[in-house]
């Protein structure tokens, strides 16, 4: 070993060293920038976390999904969860792209992305419970006006929200598209879209 690389290896030492005492190990060895330590919490924050109480739900987490194949939509699938944050309006959207339906006349498959934008009040609604709840329509023969109200009704009588949406985009059949609109405000019920 000559004396420049025994030098070397001091000053690499040395900065290990230092950098180590500073809290600031580099994960990329020797040459690569120190990464600097988390800083600590502030003292206070942390004492008021909120914990979400999924100890309910029985579709979420569940090892196995039993997917729906019982004909006729099931809303007792859908499940909620407890709005920790219920002194604040905010709003919440789903929207699920995989969609399908029957026609209740020739039994021909629609398809569609429903989007559902609320905002909550006590309740929020659990999202694989609405895609099991969605699955339901698979052999449900319904228009595309009837399907979007529907959800409309099962979903404000089960989450009880300040403001609900449901937006029905089905894709087109005979060159037609239908997009259906279904607005529930609280103290108004269902009202036109356009004017809530």
């Amino acid at each position: 070993m000559n004396k420049e690389t025994e030098y070397d290896e001091r000053v690499v030492a040395k900065s290990k060293a230092q950098e180590i005492k500073e809290g600031m190990v580099s994960k990329g060895g020797v040459g690569s920038p120190p990464t600097m330590p988390a800083p600590p919490p502030p003292k206070g924050q942390g004492d008021n976390v909120v914990k979400d109480d999924s100890s309910q739900l029985k579709s979420l987490g569940s090892k196995k999904t039993a997917y729906p194949n019982a004909t006729g939509v099931i809303p007792g699938l859908l499940e909620t969860i407890p709005n920790q944050y219920k002194d604040r309006d905010y709003q919440v959207t789903f929207t699920f792209s995989e969609f399908t339906s029957l026609c209740p006349k020739t039994r021909q498959p629609d398809f569609a992305e429903i989007t559902i934008e609320y905002v909550p009040d006590e309740l929020l609604l659990e999202s694989k419970s609405a895609k099991l709840y969605f699955f339901s329509y698979r052999s449900e023969g319904s228009f595309a006006e009837t399907i979007t109200g529907r959800m409309t009704t099962d979903l404000v009588d089960l989450l009880k929200p300040k403001r609900l949406t449901v937006i029905g985009n089905f894709n087109p059949r005979g060159g037609i598209r239908i997009v259906v609109n279904s607005t529930y405000v609280r103290d108004k019920g269902v009202v036109d879209p356009k004017s809530s």
